[in-house]
C-alpha cells in the first residue's frame, strides 16, 4: 500500500507520522518515499555539494498508531556521525550497539549476556585463572624451583676458571696429564738466578764463567737444568752450596763449543 509523505523541520529533532510510514533524510534535507516497497531513493543535487553525507533513516516502532498527529517514538536525529537511528522491535533491538552515544563501543561489549569485559578480566587475573599465582606461588612456584635447596643450582652449577688453583690435591690410582711441564730461559748473567715458580726445566747458554745461584720458590718434586756452551766453549760453573753432589764433588762442563749439559734435581 502507499505510504504517506512525511515533512520534517529544518533542524530534523522530531517526527509525526502514522503506522508504518518511511522518511529518509539525507545532510536534513528531506527525500520522498512513499510506498513500502521503494527500492530507490532520489539524491537531490546538494549532495554533490557536501564532503560528508550522512543519511538518517526512521520507521514507526508501533504498529497500532493511527492517529496522524501522534507523536510516534519521538527521536532527536544524530548529528554526530553516519546512519543514527535504526530501531526494530525489542526481539531483535539493535537500540543498545547502535544508538549509545556516537559509537560506543563500551556498550556493545558490555552487555550482560556477552559480557566481555568481566570476561577479560577473569581470564588475566582473577582467582579463576589468576596468572600471578601460577606464577611464584606455592602450588607451583617458579621462584622456588630456581635455586632452592631441592634443586640449587648454586651448588651444583661449577664455572670452572682458566686457570684454577688446586690446593693439596689427593690423587689415587694413574694421574693421566696432557700436558708439558713449565719451562724457562735463564738470563746469561756474572750469577745466573732460578726462580723454579716459573718453570722446573730451564735452559741457559754460558757466554762466560758463572755462579749459579741458590733456586728460590723451590718444592718437592723433580727440576731439570740444561747448560749450553758458547760458540767459545770451555765455560764454567761455581755451584751455591745448596747443590750436592755425589761424593761432595761437582761435576765437570763439557768444554766443547755449543755442547749441552743436562742436570736433575730432586728436591
Amino acid at each position: 500500500m502507499a505510504l504517506a509523505n512525511v515533512a520534517l523541520t529544518d533542524t530534523f529533532d522530531y517526527w509525526r507520522t502514522v503506522t508504518n510510514s518511511l522518511v529518509v533524510a539525507i545532510n536534513d534535507k528531506l527525500v520522498y518515499c512513499n510506498t513500502s516497497n521503494a527500492n530507490t531513493v532520489s539524491i537531490p543535487s546538494f549532495a554533490s555539494r557536501t564532503s560528508n553525507l550522512y543519511v538518517n533513516i526512521i520507521t514507526s516502532t508501533s504498529l497500532n498508531d493511527t492517529a496522524t498527529s501522534n507523536v510516534a517514538s519521538a527521536f532527536t536525529a544524530n548529528t554526530l556521525q553516519g546512519l543514527a537511528l535504526v530501531y526494530a522491535a525489542s526481539a531483535n533491538s539493535n537500540t543498545q550497539v547502535s544508538v549509545r552515544g556516537a559509537n560506543t563501543w563500551a556498550n556493545t561489549i558490555g552487555v550482560a549476556s556477552n559480557n566481555w569485559a568481566n570476561t577479560i578480566a577473569f581470564s588475566t587475573g582473577i582467582s579463576a585463572t589468576a596468572w600471578a599465582n601460577n606464577i611464584g606461588a606455592s602450588a607451583n612456584s617458579w621462584a622456588n624451583a630456581v635455586g632452592a635447596a631441592a634443586n640449587s643450582y648454586s651448588s651444583v652449577t661449577y664455572a670452572p676458571k682458566l686457570s684454577p688453583t688446586i690446593n693439596n690435591p689427593t690423587l689415587t690410582g694413574t694421574a693421566t696429564i696432557n700436558a708439558n711441564i713449565a719451562n724457562q730461559t735463564l738470563t746469561d748473567a756474572a750469577t745466573i738466578n732460578w726462580d723454579v715458580s716459573l718453570g722446573s726445566v730451564a735452559t741457559v747458554t754460558l757466554a762466560g764463567n758463572r755462579i749459579v745461584a741458590a733456586p728460590t720458590n723451590l718444592k718437592i718434586g723433580t727440576y731439570i737444568l740444561h747448560i749450553i756452551q758458547d760458540g767459545v766453549g770451555s765455560r764454567t760453573l761455581t755451584w751455591n752450596s745448596i747443590f750436592k753432589w755425589p761424593a761432595g764433588v761437582a761435576p765437570v762442563l763439557t768444554t766443547t763449543a755449543g755442547r749441552r749439559d743436562l742436570f736433575s734435581f730432586v728436591c
